[in-house]
């Protein structure tokens, strides 16, 4: 894409944030007290997007005069129609690995079944180093796991680990 059209998609994110921002005031204040509110996760969104559209236009306009960031189309690094991040085959794959994770979370429990998933994920989308795989693989799985079951109060399945953790006073 050209460098004109980064630009005003970014700028077109950034008005779209700012008039759910204002969209957002607009909403009436709840009668029962609530310390986020109705307008809160509006107006959350609305910064999000503003924030990120201001960030891509300063970014496009800072390197206004240098070399694209993404190499154009057809250029001599590409790996074929089969392996790109954005082929067929991939995305199916991918869609495919996501079904079975679903289907095998309730038996083998987030703790098991998640690194797996991701570890997989990485490896189709061609993360080269397999210490690299195995640290986000697992680093996401532990994180995610004392946010929702700790922090957010949202139990995640045990599966196979449910009385381990129970003993261990974990779950």
């Amino acid at each position: 894409m050209s460098r004109r059209v980064d630009f005003a998609i970014a700028i077109v994110v950034l008005v779209f944030g700012i008039l759910v921002i204002l969209a957002a005031q607009q909403i009436k204040a709840a009668s029962v007290p609530d310390p986020i509110g109705p307008r809160g996760i509006p107006t959350g969104i609305g910064v999000t997007l503003a924030l990120l559209g201001a960030g891509l236009a300063l970014r496009r306009l800072r390197g206004w005069d240098g070399d694209d960031l993404v190499p154009h189309e057809g250029t001599e690094d590409d790996e074929g129609p089969d392996v790109r991040p954005g082929s067929a085959k991939r995305a199916l794959s991918i869609w495919a690995i996501s079904m079975l994770y679903v289907v095998a979370l309730p038996g083998l429990g987030y703790l098991i079944a998640t690194p797996i998933f991701v570890a997989v994920v990485l490896t189709l989308m061609r993360v080269p180093s397999a210490a690299v795989r195995f640290g986000m693989s697992v680093g996401f799985t532990i994180g995610t796991f004392v946010v929702f079951n700790y922090l957010l109060s949202v139990h995640l399945p045990l599966g196979m680990l449910r009385d381990l953790m129970r003993s261990l006073s974990l779950a």
